[in-house]
């Protein structure tokens, strides 16, 4: 006769075996149910995968960074990967690449990939005996198929029709049609042909005595002060002129990006403060012969030891995230990203030997795979220190800056791909990367100098409230990441007769006016502190872009707009006061809520943010 005990458990085994689990993805919203059901996507007042995320930021994130540690020291030719891919010495092409840099706007596959992490802890933590996946994303369809498989799930897939790829645009288009090998070398031919203005320009002399350089984008340049032969950038504010006053001499290193037509290289060449050089002008004949030589080397060395597919089956834990690795892996060991990191250790090994006797180096650190490049050149070619700046806040998901506690065991590798030290500019900073195992001995405080004149006057600030509660002006701030700037914009342009909308791009990233002006959006350019001047009465903000830090600190109410199928970037998550949208129908529930709202004071204080 069973004891009370064992007929509980009995029961308990019986009521998992019946437990299902239902995942929902878009379109297929009439199908949710009130318990056991996950949207694959943001939803708000609802139980989403995202929600999920949120919660268990600091597990996912860690298991995230783990898988990229595993992946470099799987065996391939009685090697690991990370060795296997160690170029003349110095470089390492694994820590160049865009699964090593890990940046959720560049691989926004990142985002889908941490999702499915989460799901396969829901699926550790509870007993569920099925799963009913709602969808027609054949990505997904196959990467929980392979989940549940694993984890003897049974898996009913209920779809309309499987989505194809949605092709918006002919580059696109072409990147499917032109495989990565051809993409690749048109993309060197490319570089060389676009930049041969650029060095003529760099015959100038540099400074030598008492010399620094800088190593930067010729982006956020002040157009008012390079018409009065000043150079002014808004990612450096004051910090070039008080090494200036500390009587040092400036040689500037920029990545070209044209950001307007009324500032070129040609404007440098009058400019009276610092010496300033384009790191694409030292690309010459023999730069590029290099590097076509090199790239076909390593691609077709790489067609048999690098298949992802071979890689993956060591790792049967990991294997249903293969098809999401597939496109950063394809370019980072066959296509432009791997030629261009090829690119840079040559460009890097020029510049780093044009300048070593700088004194010191300061760039702004994003841990991309060109910096890598610049650390490691520098390091050979001069004993002076160079220092990363962290441009912004370091932000919990921005996994740039994270590393698996197994990177940081052995210093003297960890030390060839970072610099002497990290500058970052708040408490938050300073703890992510500290309690992330980041060696202290590297990392400083400084003040938020980028903030320094974005924080309007006390009395400019009063003039922005308007007397009259109805919303007459909304500011929309664009992000680098186009498709989310263009998600934000095609949201708004359907709320009519609500307010007077206009636009300010990201400095890298522009949206044809033609277009905003059919859709009635207003394009300004000016700097953000004069923009926020002007009496907006709240701001839209696209995704990750750190401007609106900048509103939130001057106390007008923000809107984040983030797709709700990715992961939350914005630099003010968590903050108090901000709404965070992901569609069209929330983001005009905000905006008519907003004109309710007495706007009293937005961030009471910058304490918890900079020092």
């Amino acid at each position: 006769m069973l004891t009370v005990a064992q007929y509980r458990y009995i029961n308990s085994l019986k009521l998992n075996m019946n437990k299902c689990l239902n995942i929902i993805d878009f379109g297929y919203e009439k199908y949710a149910k009130n318990t056991d059901c996950y949207f694959w996507y943001r939803k708000k007042d609802e139980n989403s995968i995202l929600q999920f995320i949120d919660k268990n930021v600091e597990i996912l994130r860690n298991e995230y960074i783990k898988i990229i540690w595993e992946i470099s020291q799987s065996n391939i030719s009685d090697q690991k990967i990370y060795d296997y891919l160690q170029f003349r010495e110095k470089y390492n092409l694994w820590t160049m690449s865009l699964i090593a840099e890990k940046c959720p706007i560049k691989s926004t596959e990142i985002s889908e990939v941490i999702k499915l992490i989460a799901l396969k802890k829901i699926l550790k933590e509870e007993d569920y005996s099925k799963i009913i996946l709602y969808s027609s994303n054949s990505q997904l369809i196959n990467a929980i198929s392979i989940l549940s498989n694993n984890k003897k799930i049974k898996l009913e897939i209920i779809n309309q029709n499987i989505r194809k790829i949605k092709i918006q645009r002919f580059k696109d288009a072409l990147k499917l049609m032109v495989p990565f090998y051809f993409r690749a070398n048109y993309f060197i031919f490319k570089r060389f042909i676009s930049n041969l203005n650029l060095r003529k320009h760099n015959q100038q002399k540099k400074s030598i005595e008492k010399s620094i350089l800088i190593v930067s984008y010729f982006l956020h340049i002040d157009i008012e002060k390079v018409e009065k032969k000043q150079f002014y950038s808004h990612q450096w504010k004051m910090i070039p002129d008080l090494l200036t006053e500390q009587g040092y001499n400036i040689n500037w290193a920029h990545h070209y990006l044209n950001e307007s037509p009324k500032i070129t290289y040609k404007n440098t060449s009058s400019i009276v403060n610092g010496k300033h050089f384009f790191i694409e002008g030292y690309i010459n004949f023999r730069l590029i012969l290099m590097t076509i030589l090199n790239f076909n080397y390593f691609y077709f060395r790489n067609l048999k030891a690098l298949r992802i597919s071979k890689i993956f089956k060591q790792k049967p834990g990991i294997n249903f995230l293969l098809n999401y690795f597939r496109e950063s892996w394809y370019s980072s060991f066959f296509g432009s990203h791997l030629a261009n990191n090829i690119l840079y250790t040559y460009l890097f090994e020029k510049i780093a030997n044009e300048f070593n006797k700088s004194e010191f180096v300061l760039f702004l650190q994003e841990n991309q795979g060109w910096e890598k490049a610049l650390i490691a050149s520098w390091q050979t070619e001069s004993k002076n220190k160079i220092v990363g700046v962290a441009p912004t806040i370091i932000k919990d998901w921005d996994l740039r800056y994270f590393e698996d506690i197994n990177v940081y065991k052995n210093l003297k590798a960890f030390d060839k791909i970072s610099p002497n030290l990290i500058l970052v500019n708040g408490q938050l900073s300073y703890d992510n990367l500290i309690n992330n195992n980041y060696p202290p001995r590297k990392v400083r405080g400084v003040e938020a100098y980028r903030y320094f004149d974005s924080v309007i006057k006390k009395n400019e600030v009063n003039k922005l409230s308007s007397k009259n509660n109805k919303v007459k002006k909304i500011l929309l701030i664009g992000e680098y990441d186009e498709d989310s700037t263009m998600s934000m914009i095609n949201a708004v342009k359907n709320i009519k007769n609500v307010a007077h909308f206009y636009f300010r791009p990201h400095p890298g990233k522009r949206i044809s006016k033609t277009y905003l002006n059919k859709i009635n959006v207003i394009s300004v350019s000016k700097k953000i502190s004069d923009i926020f001047r002007e009496k907006f009465d709240f701001v839209i903000s696209a995704g990750s872009t750190s401007a609106a830090l900048d509103a939130y600190l001057n106390n007008i109410p923000v809107i984040i707009y983030i797709k709700n199928s990715l992961l939350n970037l914005s630099p003010l998550y968590g903050k108090k006061n901000v709404i965070f949208v992901g569609s069209e129908d929330e983001l005009r529930i905000a905006i008519l809520n907003e004109y309710k709202k007495d706007k009293n004071k937005i961030c009471s204080s910058t304490d918890d943010i900079f020092w």
